[in-house]
């Protein structure tokens, strides 16, 4: 743990920066979460494997850099595999990656809960308090499961990324383990003039998507 400036207590299970200027960074560890709660509560955002965790005010400030969080449910790490993968609000991104059962994070952020709901408060007194959702800051973090709780044969999504014909190729090939999506973005302007281009089958209920700022030349 490397902790610039670390003023924070335990409140209701979480651990809180409740102070605007407090600063809390984890780097090069590896961070097992307790299971989310059974009871879902106004106080941990959807979407999130860190808000039953961790609390701050606005203005404190939590980051994570080369960390290994280990859910304590393969189910856990779909459902955010899931949400993230939805093909209606999935955009190109080379910092996001979803392969088996690792949920990869070059850089982004995760919504963790607002410290004065985790204590308690209503939704009025929080929004009072000022509210809104504080977030994680995450750089080179990774989410993957526990064992003995075994990865699913086949995962929700595949979300990677390609910048050459042969990359391209190798995303297809990860459509076997993944039982619904594959999102690929687009890194560069790709070509496929005289490639042997021998493409998996996808099953009606598969689905393939494409986010780019570039250009695929079938030749």
């Amino acid at each position: 743990m490397n902790a610039a400036t670390v003023q924070g207590a335990c409140l209701n299970d979480h651990c809180c920066l409740p102070r605007t200027g407090a600063r809390l960074e984890l780097s090069n560890l590896t961070l097992r979460v307790p299971p989310l709660p059974e009871i879902p509560s106004s106080a941990i955002p959807a979407g999130s494997l860190l808000a039953h965790v961790f609390a701050a005010d606005r203005g404190a400030q939590l980051r994570l850099s080369e960390v290994t969080v280990e859910t304590a449910s393969c189910g856990e790490l779909a459902a955010l595999a899931a949400q993230l993968c939805d093909p209606g609000s999935w955009r190109h991104t080379t910092s996001v990656r979803v392969l088996g059962g690792v949920v990869q994070y070059d850089s982004g952020s995760m919504p963790i809960a607002a410290a004065a709901m985790a204590a308690n408060a209503s939704a009025a007194e929080a929004a009072e308090a000022g509210g809104g959702v504080p977030y994680a800051e995450l750089e080179a973090t990774r989410f993957t499961c526990l064992e003995p709780d075994p990865p699913p044969p086949s995962w929700p999504c595949t979300a990677t990324t390609a910048g050459s014909a042969a990359e391209l190729r190798g995303a297809l090939d990860l459509m076997a383990s993944s039982s619904r999506v594959l999102l690929v973005s687009l890194t560069g302007h790709i070509s496929l003039d005289g490639i042997a281009w021998d493409a998996p089958l996808v099953r009606n209920e598969e689905a393939l998507e494409g986010r780019h700022g570039r250009v695929i030349d079938a030749v």
